[in-house]
């Protein structure tokens, strides 16, 4: 019997295999699991504004770029104007200013509690205090309304008509998150 040919050495040579293949498995989950932590390491936190109904994203901007977002619509009961206004604080859309016409959408400053109501030239402006924010909100897009959300950031102003990127119906989502 030869040197190599021993039984204990065919045996080591054999675990050494099993070991190495292993050692590969184990190297390559390894890589795997790093790909996917530095992945999401490298998700851009976004604000985005997307039609479910149509499965599309309408815009993504950065949040850091983001300064104040400002929905502005007209109520179906009586044509008011309102205006919303939201910051965003840890991934949260917090409503800041509330400015509207009419007492129908906000009858008394009901809406938001611990709130500074005041008339401003003709129209109602609540000052939102501590609210803790929305991570998304839905809205519908109207049949009859006309409604936009313009986005100031650091780059510019960036305005959306909900009739351009959808149809009456549609579900349009806003929030903050990993894009």
């Amino acid at each position: 019997m030869k040197k190599w040919e021993s039984p204990y050495l065919q045996s080591m040579l054999r675990l050494t295999k099993k070991f190495r293949t292993g050692l590969w498995l184990t190297a390559a989950a390894l890589f795997l699991c790093f790909l996917l932590i530095s992945g999401s390491m490298f998700c851009t936190p976004s604000f985005t504004i997307y039609n479910k109904t149509k499965g599309e994203v309408v815009s993504q901007v950065p949040l850091s770029d983001i300064i104040e977002i400002c929905y502005i619509y007209r109520q179906s009961y009586d044509r008011g104007l309102i205006e919303e206004y939201f910051e965003i604080e840890d991934k949260q859309l917090v409503p800041t200013v509330m400015t509207y016409d009419t007492d129908s959408y906000d009858f008394h400053g009901s809406r938001y509690m611990n709130s500074e109501r005041r008339l401003v030239e003709d129209r109602w402006q609540i000052r939102i205090n501590k609210h803790p924010g929305y991570p998304v909100i839905l809205y519908r897009i109207g049949y009859t309304i006309e409604q936009n959300m313009r986005l100031l950031t650091v780059k510019g102003e960036k305005s959306f008509s909900f009739k351009k990127i959808g149809e009456p119906g549609d579900l349009i989502i806003v929030g903050a998150g990993e894009r």
